[in-house]
C-alpha cells in the first residue's frame, strides 16, 4: 500500500520558505482576480497572512489580538444576543484600525470559529456534570443505573443518553 505524503506548505513571516510560500500565494491570488468584478482587490501581504496564517496575524497585531479578546468576552457574558453584538464591536473596531474587508472577514470567521469551539467544551462538560454522579451496580443478574444527587434510577430516555456518552464520549477508542 502506498503512503500518502501530504505536504503542508507553510505560510509564516518567521522563515525564508515561508515567506516565499507568502509571495507565491498572494502572486497566485492577484493573477487569478477578475478584472470585471468591481469587487475583486489585489491583496498585499497583511491580507495573504490573514488568509492563509490567521493565528500569525493576530500575534503580530497586538490591538487586533486585544479586539479580539474582548469580543470573546463579550460573548461569553451575552450569550443571548451574542452573534450580532461581538460582530458589531469587532467590525467598528477593526474600521478604527483601517483594515480592509478581506482581513476583517478571516478575523470574523477566526471569532466564529472560537465561539463554536468554546460552546462545544461548555456543553460537553455540562453534560458530564450531569452523568458524574451516576452509578451502575448488579442486583440478581440485573443491571441498574442509580443517580445518587436525585436518588433515582435511570429509565428510559435518560438512560439511553447516559449508555450513549459513556460509550461515544469516555471511551473514544
Amino acid at each position: 500500500m502506498n503512503d500518502l505524503i501530504v505536504n503542508k506548505k507553510e505560510y509564516t513571516l518567521k522563515t525564508a520558505e515561508g515567506q516565499a510560500n507568502l509571495r507565491n500565494y498572494i502572486e497566485d491570488y492577484n493573477s487569478k482576480i477578475d478584472a470585471d468584478d468591481p469587487l475583486s482587490k489585489k491583496i498585499g501581504i497583511d491580507e495573504a497572512l490573514a488568509i492563509t496564517n490567521i493565528e500569525e496575524f493576530i500575534r503580530n497585531k497586538s490591538s487586533v489580538a486585544e479586539i479580539i479578546r474582548e469580543a470573546l468576552e463579550i460573548a461569553f457574558t451575552t450569550a443571548n444576543f451574542k452573534t450580532n453584538t461581538v460582530f458589531t464591536f469587532v467590525r467598528k473596531q477593526l474600521k478604527k484600525l483601517n483594515l480592509n474587508s478581506i482581513i476583517r472577514m478571516q478575523i470574523e470567521n477566526y471569532i466564529k470559529f472560537r465561539m463554536n469551539y468554546t460552546d462545544k467544551n461548555v456543553k460537553q462538560r455540562k453534560k458530564a456534570q450531569d452523568f458524574e454522579n451516576i452509578t451502575c451496580f448488579t442486583l440478581n443478574g440485573q443491571k441498574y443505573y442509580y443517580n445518587i444527587l436525585t436518588n433515582e434510577e435511570l429509565e428510559g430516555e435518560a438512560l439511553k443518553e447516559y449508555l450513549d456518552y459513556i460509550n461515544k464520549d469516555v471511551l473514544p477508542f
